[in-house]
Parts: C-alpha cells; structure tokens; sequence
C-alpha cells in the first residue's frame, strides 16, 4: 500500500506568527486523515490503491486542493512526496469572500466544565476550540458554504448550523453565545436569540 507523505514547510517558507497550515484529505467524501502544520512538520497518510484521494489545504482566507493519490498517476510507486510552502498555496490560491463567526462564552467561572467544538464545512473541519468562561474564538468563513458546528459540554451535546448563507449572507459578524443551556445567535452582540439547547440523547 503506497505512503502519500508530506514534507515539511521551512521556517523560511511559514513566516513567523503566521497561520498554521490546515490540511484535510477525503476518499468518496469521507475524510480520512488531516493534520495542522508548523514549520519542519511533515505527515505521512496510507491510501487504499484504486480511490482517488482529494486533499484541500488552507492557509488563512488561501487554500489550495489537489488530488493528492489517483491511481492512473501514482499506482505502483512505494512513496509520493508532496511539498507544500508558500509559493504553492499563492499561485493555487482562490480569492473566497468572507465574513467572520464569532463564539463568545458566557459559561460561569468555578467548576463548569469546558465545551469542545468542532466545526465543518464541505466535508473540511474549518475551525476547533475548546471553551472556558469568558473565552471568545473568531472564525472566517466562506459566504458559500454552510457551516456545521458540533459541540460537547460534559455528558451533553449540541450541534448548530453556524453559518447559512440563505440566513447569514450579508452579515458583517454573527455572533453565537455559549452557556449553560446552550447556543443562542445575534448579528449585533446585545439581542440574542436562543437557537439549541445542550442534549444528553
């Protein structure tokens, strides 16, 4: 069964303090492996010989995609390297208008258990965070796509259709309050509307 391995990004190619590099690759749109990398990283993925394997890799508002395995290309090769800089993603990159989610905690301080979200789009994880009170976290998105958000809170969970664009197109911010009885939305961050509750079934 062929690698498909990544090399590393240089420090000279990932500037200091920028982005990571968000890497997700799917077979048949399921995902099978994904990896956030820093500089002089790499990661290696096994891959079934006959599916072809997408990967998609975002750098802040770039990303870059690419089949990254097609069997007519790469069957019988023991290893196929890609690199993947700077270079790579600017010339492969496409311009996505974006508008920002942001997730502010309301949780109370003492003894409350932290909320783990993860939140998807096209098939990708777009953006994860792990919530203590009074933690807030920022998320671009692509006024395009719908982004779903899956949470956990203790024994209890919570999932939340973040972004619509039938909904949310033309928002400069929407903003999502977390707390104990779960998430509410706003696009002026003083009304806000109760959305899910927490489930434990």
């Amino acid at each position: 069964m062929p690698i498909i391995k990544r090399s590393g990004i240089s420090p000279i190619a990932l500037p200091k303090g920028s982005p990571s590099v968000i890497l997700n690759c799917t077979v048949d749109r399921f995902e099978i492996g994904s990896y956030t990398f820093k500089p002089v990283d790499y990661y290696q993925l096994k891959v079934a010989l006959d599916d072809i394997h997408y990967c998609e890799g975002l750098f802040g508002s770039q990303f870059a995609s690419v089949r990254a395995y097609e069997p007519a290309r790469d069957k019988g090769r023991a290893t196929i390297f890609w690199k993947i800089d700077l270079c790579t993603l600017s010339t492969a990159r496409h311009k996505r208008t974006l508008q920002v989610m942001k997730f502010i905690s309301a949780l109370p301080a003492g003894g409350s258990s932290p909320v783990i979200m993860n939140c998807k789009a096209s098939r990708f994880v777009r953006g994860s965070y792990t919530f203590k009170p009074a933690d807030s976290y920022q998320l671009k998105v692509d006024i395009n796509d719908t982004y779903y958000c899956l949470s956990m809170f203790g024994m209890k969970f919570n999932s939340v259709y973040a972004f619509e664009p039938v909904r949310d197109k033309g928002r400069a911010t929407i903003f999502w309050k977390i707390d104990l009885n779960g998430f509410s939305i706003s696009y002026h961050n003083f009304s806000f509307k109760f959305v899910a509750p927490w489930e434990s079934e």
